[in-house]
């Protein structure tokens, strides 16, 4: 008897995910509509599409809501053959903001749906604009620690600090900017976007 085993595609899906209050939906209207607008706390997921500058084939961008109630149910829904995750942190939000966005991120890295499908993975430090924000280093490597993120996630290996070599072999970058100012600030974000495409 033969097995085949073969990984899950990648759909043509990228999710934008992170708690409340990050930046995501004004993320989403820029990268969508090409404008930032005022937002208000989403409960259904934003749904549009990005047209990649280099040619390829539109992507379908996701903005999950980041309220953890919904936000658990259109994550279980949206997570399964998506071709990249944009995680979302509000860089000025303190220890507390900070936390909550690492235990997303931790979820989107150590989950099942995720891992088969390895989606491309974006770390976008929102909201550098603001006195108080923290920055992503230049020279994160996947071995880093997550000290950027102030805080130990349990990696589900007793008495271990979380490292990104952890999450192997998803692909991780990290960006930074700012939601709030022109377009500009987002290039990061589009040109990950058209790279993955």
């Amino acid at each position: 008897m033969i097995f085949l085993l073969r990984r899950k595609t990648k759909g043509r899906t990228v999710l934008l995910v992170g708690p409340t209050d990050v930046g995501k939906s004004s993320m989403f209207s820029q990268i969508v509509g090409g404008k930032n607008i005022q937002t208000v706390t989403s409960v259904t997921p934003n749904e549009g599409e990005y047209i990649p500058l280099n040619g390829k084939a539109a992507l379908s961008i996701k903005d999950l809501p980041g309220h953890e109630r919904v936000r658990i149910k259109f994550w279980d829904e949206s997570k399964a053959g998506s071709r990249g995750i944009v995680c979302v942190v509000d860089a000025s939000g303190g220890n507390k903001a900070i936390r909550e966005s690492a235990e997303i991120i931790y979820t989107v890295l150590t989950d099942p749906a995720v891992t088969s499908v390895r989606p491309n993975i974006l770390i976008f430090a929102n909201k550098q604009d603001a006195p108080l924000a923290k920055a992503i280093t230049v020279n994160h490597s996947p071995n880093d620690k997550v000290c950027w993120l102030n805080i130990i996630i349990v990696s589900g290996k007793m008495d271990k600090d979380f490292e990104f070599a952890h999450a192997a072999p998803l692909k991780i970058e990290f960006a930074e900017g700012s939601c709030n100012l022109d377009k500009k600030e987002l290039t990061v974000v589009t040109d990950w976007l058209d790279t993955i495409a």
